[in-house]
């Protein structure tokens, strides 16, 4: 039976609501807790120590050079034969958005702050999205919002820039627990989010991979035990295509750019370190 018009129209009236309020508390979390002349382009002083002083001048060599293959190489690093910044954690993503908006957005300009904010805020998004599927309670949401805002793991890794992107996590749990989605579409999603962790750092797109592997892993046993070997035949092609698409993508970001002198030391084993980190 069709929900009437009228109530579909509060409901999704009432769903927005909630993610605008969710929005705001991710918000208002990060002004408690930081600085906002972090938001501030031009203030970079708040980066000069540890691994923040790196991802700044990745970021900083790759805008300020022009356009290479892969598209996150720069030779303002390692030259002449150039480095990709994927290797310097300079979050590739929004560098290449900073560097599409360089007539704006000047290369020695940094984004970290606006960074921090976004990851509060869509922390806050998808802990609401996730409790309210499993509640169905958007007051019960948005204080577990809240809650989920507050995880101390976000705050012990604030000296790095991309590791607190912990709403990947989040968004890739928020996808495996989707049960009215088409099972193409959901794997579309995985793949999406595969490719922006990816974009920010290593660690967290094999984490993300983990949570989608095992709703891949759960479909391909469903198809097997139905014995429904065809949808089986057809399901595994996706996946394949998928796979093959996704390692295209990594090429194409430079995740496989590095001397050929190094490429084992610094390329294949960083690989296989992020991995085993990612643990």
């Amino acid at each position: 039976m069709q929900m009437p018009i009228d109530k579909l129209l509060n409901f999704r009236l009432d769903f927005w609501v909630s993610i605008l309020l969710s929005l705001i508390i991710g918000a208002v979390i990060f002004t408690f807790f930081f600085d906002l002349q972090i938001l501030d382009p031009t203030y970079i002083q708040w980066l000069k120590d540890g691994d923040r002083m790196q991802h700044y001048v990745g970021s900083y060599t790759f805008r300020a050079d022009s356009w290479h293959f892969p598209i996150t190489k720069t030779t303002l690093l390692a030259y002449p034969e150039g480095a990709s910044i994927i290797y310097t954690d300079s979050n590739p993503l929004l560098s290449i958005i900073f560097k599409l908006l360089r007539p704006v957005f000047p290369p020695e300009n940094q984004f970290f702050g606006i960074w921090f904010m976004l990851c509060w805020i869509l922390q806050s998004v998808f802990g609401f999205l996730i409790m309210n599927k499993l509640t169905k309670n958007k007051v019960y949401a948005l204080l577990s919002a809240v809650l989920i805002c507050l995880l101390p793991a976000m705050f012990h890794r604030i000296m790095h820039t991309n590791l607190i992107a912990f709403w990947l996590i989040l968004w890739a749990i928020y996808i495996f627990i989707l049960d009215d989605e088409k099972h193409f579409k959901k794997e579309v999603l995985f793949f999406l989010v595969f490719a922006v962790a990816a974009l920010i750092h290593g660690y967290l797109c094999i984490m993300t991979i983990f949570i989608g592997g095992t709703w891949f892993l759960k479909e391909g046993i469903f198809y097997i035990k139905k014995k429904d070997f065809k949808t089986l035949g057809m399901y595994a092609f996706r996946v394949i295509m998928l796979g093959i698409i996704f390692i295209l993508t990594l090429w194409v970001f430079g995740f496989f750019l590095q001397h050929p002198k190094w490429r084992w030391r610094h390329g294949l084993w960083q690989l296989f370190n992020e991995f085993i980190s990612s643990l």
